[in-house]
């Protein structure tokens, strides 16, 4: 970037921005001048760092922006503002660390009583702090509409080019009149209702030496519709984006025979949910919006918009390995075509092809791409773990709208906990198919405890089904299994009743991830027989009776920094938990010799102590 000299002023704040000329701003959008968000783009970020461009956060999480009021901390950060000296990275990432803390290690507590609160806020904004994304957006329309300001909506859907050279895809109903010596014929002629479809041969098998509907007389040659004369119908078809853009409602009403959608239709869409990889969503949602809202303006549909809710999943990636020849050229290799040498610590060193003995360089983690022949094909991880297993761990990879690099070694860890899962449910006695009779109230403190940890995870795993956090659901459904295995050794009727329960609802939890090994064992252990198909049985939900505890487990902090956490009785006085908190070994140890300033308790959730 180069800085102008020049400044501009803000029309809100009156303050004087300074313009820099930068090589990754689009000059096709707007003006080719945009207000730079260096706390909230990553281009920016980056921008401002460089150049020692001052940084200000102006957005919170709103749950973030609650955990930090509750816990007395300031809201959000900027650099400082009289020298211009920008914040590194590392500062910028730790400007949320004391809410991170919170957010991270009481999430199994907290993040159900926020549920309702995720969304972003203004803060450091002036008048519209607190203000929401769409608030703040019409509160900056209305104030700068007196300064000659105007709200715009700006479309960036490019044109489309439908047409290519190819046999397949769906044929263009246009005929070309070609005329005769004495007219020079009706040019570009669509094809008259009463013949479409128009339908392609299909016995022709493409082979390389260009599109076979050029070839097939039968096909290519017609009259023209208009006057008559020799004509050929036009060979390229439509680029498969025309399907795509509609096929989902064609779904709804898949025999319809007088028209692209019946009624059908209105009745299923919109889609409740569209999950997308993040480059197949870009294009194909944008065509799909426009190709709708044409189907709306012709009368077809009602609606205005095909989809309720986007969600747009990261990309899977992978190691890659190639050698490049004289010339330059890469070649890349198959990991069957490879033996692969790791470090101690799971990390490739160097490869080896297998056909020749010869080294192959290191490509270093990639997106899975066909043309880096680093996909991973699921028959193979089905062929070795099997298909619940390959389910389960794309899903524990990691947060579904993240990016994530496949592990075998992941895997294997996957299919291990599936393996001791079975294992727990075929041999342990305390297991039974019949469901002991038991009232859990009154159960023993240790099997409430245990059914205390079942249901608090149920909580957090039914929140994180909601909000499509796969990853987390696995690792609530590993977090049953290590209750229930520690419990192995207690016996008497209120323990047996509590583990039957808690793998009911572990199997059923698990089930839309892992579906083959939770219906075997749904039916292995009788569930089938008292509920019929684990698909059919009711959905567990958290009984409020087992969370309710003697005692409760508070996060201990000092100075906003986790450092451990206390079991005290659940109507314990305000005094009493700041007694059992500076008792800790962990606060002890971190105030050490400094004076208490102030001790912040939050009510079942945390107290922080200030030094």
């Amino acid at each position: 970037g180069v800085a102008t000299g020049l400044f501009v002023t803000h029309p809100l704040t009156q303050q004087q921005i300074p313009v820099w000329v930068g090589n990754y701003v689009l000059m096709t959008y707007g003006d080719g001048a945009v207000m730079g968000v260096p706390a909230h783009d990553e281009r920016d970020f980056a921008f401002a760092n460089k150049y020692g461009i001052a940084i200000k956060q102006v957005i919170e999480r709103l749950e973030l922006l609650n955990y930090r009021r509750l816990a007395g901390l300031p809201e959000g950060r900027s650099s400082n503002q009289a020298n211009s000296k920008p914040l590194t990275a590392e500062e910028f990432a730790a400007a949320n660390a004391s809410a991170r803390d919170l957010l991270e290690f009481a999430a199994d507590t907290w993040k159900p009583h926020y549920s309702s609160a995720i969304g972003t806020v203004c803060i450091n904004s002036g008048a519209m702090n607190g203000l929401s994304f769409d608030q703040a957006i019409d509160y900056v329309a209305t104030q700068t509409k007196s300064a000659g300001g105007e709200r715009k909506t700006t479309w960036r859907l490019r044109d489309w080019g439908i047409s290519r050279q190819r046999y397949w895809g769906t044929p263009i109903p246009i005929i070309h009149c070609l005329g005769g010596p004495d007219a020079p014929g009706c040019g570009a002629v669509p094809v008259p209702e009463k013949d479409l479809p128009v339908v392609l041969p299909e016995h022709w098998i493409p082979d390389g030496s260009g599109n076979p509907l050029n070839k097939d007389a039968a096909f290519l040659n017609c009259a023209c519709p208009k006057c008559g004369k020799p004509a050929q119908r036009e060979t390229d078809t439509m680029d498969t984006f025309v399907d795509s853009s509609w096929y989902f409602m064609r779904y709804c009403s898949p025999d319809s025979q007088d028209s692209m959608v019946d009624a059908r239709n209105d009745y299923w869409m919109p889609m409740d949910q569209y999950i997308g990889g993040i480059e197949h969503a870009v294009l194909h949602l944008l065509y799909a919006r426009f190709w709708t809202k044409v189907m709306r303006d012709m009368g077809l549909v009602n609606f205005d918009e095909p989809f309720t809710n986007l969600f747009t999943q990261g990309m899977l990636s992978a190691e890659c390995f190639y050698r490049e020849d004289a010339a330059g050229r890469k070649r890349w290799y198959y990991p069957a075509e490879i033996d692969i040498h790791y470090d101690d610590k799971g990390r490739p060193t160097g490869a080896i092809a297998k056909d020749d003995g010869q080294p192959v360089m290191l490509g270093g983690m990639e997106k899975m791409s066909k043309s880096k022949n680093n996909v991973v094909e699921p028959k193979d991880i089905i062929a070795r773990f099997g298909a619940d297993t390959a389910r389960a761990y794309v899903m524990f990879a990691g947060p579904p709208e993240q990016s994530a690099a496949w592990s075998d070694s992941g895997a294997e860890g996957v299919y291990r906990f599936l393996k001791r899962l079975y294992t727990w449910a075929a041999s342990d006695i305390n297991v039974s198919k019949t469901a002991p009779v038991l009232e859990f109230s009154k159960a023993g403190p240790g099997a409430k405890k245990l059914r205390f940890d079942i249901h608090s995870v149920l909580t957090q795993a039914n929140h994180d089904y909601a909000r499509l956090q796969y990853n987390t659901v696995v690792s609530a459904a590993m977090k049953m299994l290590n209750a229930l295995e520690d419990s192995k050794a207690q016996r008497g009727d209120d323990w047996a009743a509590v583990r039957h329960e808690g793998l009911w609802i572990l199997l059923r939890a698990l089930y839309p991830i892992a579906p083959h090994i939770s219906w075997q064992l749904w039916g292995n252990l009788g569930f089938a027989a008292q509920q019929g198909d684990i698909i059919d049985a009711a959905w567990p939900e958290p009984d409020p009776a087992a969370l309710e505890q003697d005692e409760i487990e508070l996060v201990v902090q000092v100075n906003g920094k986790l450092r451990g956490q206390i079991r005290v009785p659940k109507d314990a006085t305000k005094e009493a938990i700041e007694a059992l908190a500076l008792a800790d070994a962990g606060v002890a140890r971190h105030t050490e010799g400094k004076p208490i300033k102030k001790l912040i308790v939050v009510p079942g959730r945390l107290i922080n102590v200030v030094v």
